[in-house]
């Protein structure tokens, strides 16, 4: 007499690929300054005189407002500049 055996394995879920989050900032030119907001964090505002500044103040903010390492996450800026507004930007 011959038994047949059924065996059942596990199966192991995939592991999920992690996404590193990724933050829209909106950068407006007012009175000489670059005003920065994040639409998806509410409160992390800044202010900064160039836009190669953009970087160091935003994170901050961001860091602050959800307390997470300022390292860990990307950011991408758009800059709206007016017309009126292109010989100060440049400067």
């Amino acid at each position: 007499m011959c038994c047949i055996r059924a065996v059942r394995y596990a199966t192991v879920p995939e592991k999920e690929e992690y996404v590193r989050p990724s933050y829209e900032v909106h950068a407006v030119r007012k009175d000489g300054w670059w005003m920065l907001t994040v639409p998806k964090v509410p409160g992390a505002v800044s202010q900064v005189h160039r836009l190669s500044d953009v970087d160091d103040y935003i994170r901050d903010a961001i860091a602050y407002v959800l307390d997470i390492p300022n390292d860990s996450f990307d950011i991408a800026v758009n800059a709206d500049v007016a017309m009126s507004d292109m010989d100060s930007a440049q400067a």
